[in-house]
């Protein structure tokens, strides 16, 4: 009788600790999971804060290529009269 009681306490065991390594498996998925989430969320905050960035150079860019063109275009409409006050077309 002995023996059935020990054997049954045996099978209980194994299942109880079937039943926690099963939930450990689950926290440690889970602890994974949030830390993958983590570090997407890190990637996507540093590329939303490079976008600042980038649009802000695009826009200062945008503005020197503005500049030059306004000067290209002075530069020319004085070449033109320096051509025609020395009659060369």
């Amino acid at each position: 009788m002995n023996e059935d009681k020990v054997i049954q306490k045996l099978l209980d065991h194994d299942g109880r600790l079937n039943t926690i390594e099963g939930k450990i498996d689950r926290v440690l998925t889970s602890d994974a999971f949030a830390d993958g989430q983590d570090k997407v969320m890190k990637i996507l905050t540093r590329l939303d804060e490079e976008r600042v960035y980038t649009n802000e150079t695009i826009r200062r860019i945008q503005t020197e290529i503005a500049e030059q063109n306004r000067v290209t275009s002075e530069h020319e409409r004085v070449l033109d009269l320096v051509k025609r006050e020395l009659h060369i077309f």
